[in-house]
Order: C-alpha cells, then structure tokens, then sequence
C-alpha cells in the first residue's frame, strides 16, 4: 500500500517540475505506484 506524506508530496512536485519522467516512472514504482 501507499502512504502519502509530506515528504512524498515534496519530492512528486519536484520531479513533477523536473519534467524527468524517466525518474518519475520509477520513482512511482518505488513507492508501489502504477499509472
């Protein structure tokens, strides 16, 4: 399961900006995303 915090809302608008989807597909894997 997924727990949203503070610290994943700070990371996901910084990666969000990034534009990096590269990182950003696998940062969601990471925390059990699949979008």
């Amino acid at each position: 399961p997924y727990f949203k915090t503070a610290f994943d809302e700070v990371i996901f608008a910084i990666y969000d900006k990034s534009k990096d989807k590269q990182i950003l597909n696998a940062f969601k894997l990471v925390f059990g995303h699949k979008s």
